[in-house]
């Protein structure tokens, strides 16, 4: 699935330099700001947030604060 999204957004950003809709830097900078917001995403929601909860859930009875 991720590997066809990946051709996808390459498809659209090359649709858009092809048919001038875009400059290349447009279409560049643009992409990389989606790979910041998408790792950004990742990094702080699911690692700090989610996968506790989801730790505490499967490997704990008890809240992770409340084992110290």
């Amino acid at each position: 699935m991720t590997a066809i999204l990946f051709i996808w957004a390459f498809a659209v950003g090359y649709s858009r330099i092809y048919l001038g809709v875009h400059y290349p830097g447009d279409v560049l900078a643009g992409a990389t700001i989606g790979c910041v917001i998408a790792y950004t995403i990742y990094k702080y929601v699911y690692l700090r947030v989610l996968d506790k909860k989801l730790a505490e859930k499967i490997f704990f009875h008890k809240k992770l604060s409340e084992l110290k």
